[in-house]
């Protein structure tokens, strides 16, 4: 069938793979029936294994056809390898399963045999989804509606096919994302949607946003310290819709800091670490404040200054790690000169 445009961002293979450009379409079922049979290795991730069934699944449903999944190693054949465990060298050819991201997956041809893979956690399951999605027709508009081709003969073409998301974290805002099915099989990974590790987990940005109450939370440290937090109309905030912090003091910084690298550890699961505004208005009013903001035209100076100051400590012990700021309400307003640091990311 003919391939929808896609929503993942298509990276071909001509290159790593010149044997196996231009193969001959690949018949996975003829008139209803089948010799094929997919394999999920016993050693695959739950998402993978999760990923088998929903191959079956629906292929069954498009043809008519069940085939059968099988977990013990196989000759080369007419098998379809989901995930890269236990696939022969024949079939995965100069592929290096090391090499892919998270998200990123393969779909290519060897012979007979068919191999649909990616990387942990969820390459391998957008890799069937896009299969189906993408060679096949099947579409999932919402939690009710879907459209399921029907055809009794299934061939595949335009192989190999590696594709990796235009966009890390993909969380749209409306209702029908919090169904988990209706967020997998449109391959969203939203941070909000609790999807269990067996259909590949989300993205993770913890805290999720408006965190400055607890990096450094007024209950534990205004009394002692009310210049941590927002000078608003010669009044520091504690509670209400105008509570922030003062974001030039030296102290909230080092607090915030620590509270961060806390976090890290804490959470190896998270992706992003987020470091926003709370929720509302309140911005620091003190001279320090007012004078950075003025100077770079926006009170989102203060904030990215800030912000920085703490990805620069992140980056040295923990290169990996994405932080995360807003660009929301008043400091939806660039800033003149500062930019945020490599390992920032404005939201």
């Amino acid at each position: 069938m003919k391939r929808a445009n896609r929503f993942f961002l298509s990276i071909g293979l001509m290159v790593s793979l010149p044997f196996l450009c231009f193969a001959a379409p690949l018949t996975i079922v003829d008139q209803g029936v089948s010799d094929y049979r997919i394999y999920s290795s016993p050693s695959a991730l739950p998402s993978e294994a999760y990923a088998a069934e929903m191959l079956q699944d629906y292929l069954a449903r498009i043809s008519g056809c069940t085939l059968p999944i099988v977990h013990e190693a196989a000759a080369d054949g007419k098998i379809v390898y989901v995930g890269f465990a236990d696939a022969p060298v024949s079939v995965l050819g100069d592929l290096d399963p090391e090499t892919f991201g998270k998200e990123e997956y393969v779909i290519q041809q060897s012979g007979d045999a068919l191999l649909i893979a990616g990387g942990a956690p969820r390459g391998t399951l957008y890799g069937v989804i896009g299969f189906l999605r993408d060679h096949f027709g099947c579409r999932w508009y919402t939690r009710d509606v879907t459209k399921i081709p029907q055809a009794k003969t299934l061939e595949v073409d335009g192989l190999p096919d590696r594709q990796s998301p235009a966009f890390a974290y993909r969380e749209p805002w409306y209702r029908e994302v919090h169904d988990i099915d209706f967020a997998v099989h449109n391959r969203l990974n939203p941070s909000m949607v609790p999807i269990p590790e067996e259909k590949g987990g989300r993205f993770v940005i913890y805290p999720f946003v408006h965190t400055f109450n607890q990096l450094v939370p007024p209950e534990e440290y205004f009394d002692q310290h009310p210049e941590y937090f927002s000078l608003v109309d010669g009044k520091r905030q504690r509670e209400g819709n105008r509570v922030q912090l003062c974001l030039t003091n030296p102290e909230v910084l080092h607090i915030a800091t620590d509270t961060v690298l806390r976090w890290i550890a804490e959470h190896p699961e998270a992706d992003v670490f987020s470091i926003d505004q709370n929720d509302g208005y309140g911005y620091c009013e003190c001279p320090d404040c007012s004078a950075l903001d003025e100077a770079e035209g926006s009170h989102s100076g203060t904030l990215l200054h800030f912000v920085n100051q703490i990805a620069d400590v992140v980056a040295e012990k923990h290169p990996d790690v994405r932080l995360q700021t807003l660009a929301y309400v008043y400091s939806e307003v660039p800033p003149k000169t500062v930019r945020p640091r490599p390992n920032v990311t404005i939201r």
